[in-house]
């Protein structure tokens, strides 16, 4: 608890394990911040030799702006394990991409059932998210509304124009009616989460390369670390049964 530290006795017996915890509906307030107990809690134990991580499918731009008091300093997994990323330099560590023909194939078969997604790709060192300025539903604008300033922020003119070398996601906002149909078309090639956002209540579908996950990503951070994990993930156990020590 904050303001008490452990005794020697206590940390003396601390397995060293990495302790990772979701953002969204776990660590975080309904009001997507990090109340100021929390953060001190986190920031206690890792003084006192806690190492802490998260798991999040945000990105590590939007991440870092609601972890910024958290002062843990193990690399981080973001956009649902497309990515580990330092949490202080960002410098991907590691990063799953669709080839091109995958991205192709996705992109045709969304947008020949009218749907147009957000897509994310790094090239150059740079990571963007493209969209069709003039196709945007109401869920998408307001997904948009709060990142108008965000850097990555791509606009463009037609569908034509949206990447496919480089990416790694694309996020559907769109009705069940449309997207549920994609889903089954792919969530047995590529690695799929369709669920209703915790906030808005809309309807989302991300599409992410085969063997992504944040487990994955989990167990790759894990053993690059030399630590036995233990996550405190949303609807882990669900997904994910063959990691131990998930709640």
């Amino acid at each position: 608890f904050p303001g008490r530290s452990c005794t020697a006795a206590e940390r003396s017996i601390m397995p060293a394990t990495l302790y990772i915890s979701d953002l969204d509906g776990t660590l975080m307030k309904n009001d997507q911040t990090i109340s100021a107990f929390t953060a001190e809690a986190i920031n206690m134990l890792v003084k006192q030799g806690l190492h802490f991580s998260y798991a999040t499918a945000r990105s590590i731009l939007t991440a870092s702006k609601i972890t910024e008091n958290i002062t843990a300093g193990i690399p981080v997994i973001v956009y649902n394990g497309s990515f580990i990323q330092d949490s202080k330099t960002r410098e991907i560590l590691y990063s799953r991409f669709f080839d091109k023909t995958s991205a192709e194939l996705i992109l045709r078969q969304l947008l020949s059932s009218g749907v147009y997604p957000i897509v994310y790709s790094h090239t150059g060192g740079c990571e963007r998210f493209s969209y069709c300025r003039d196709r945007q539903n109401s869920g998408i604008s307001a997904f948009l509304s709060e990142r108008r300033n965000d850097v990555r922020n791509t606009p463009v003119a037609d569908a034509a124009q949206l990447p496919t070398d480089d990416c790694f996601y694309f996020t559907c906002i769109d009705s069940e009616e449309k997207l549920y149909p994609l889903y089954l078309q792919f969530k047995e090639e590529f690695y799929c989460v369709y669920q209703k956002d915790i906030y808005s209540g809309e309807q989302w579908l991300e599409i992410m390369p085969t063997k992504t996950s944040k487990a994955n990503a989990v167990l790759h951070l894990a053993q690059a670390s030399g630590l036995p994990p233990h996550c405190l993930l949303r609807r882990w156990n669900k997904r994910y049964p063959h990691v131990p020590h998930c709640r």
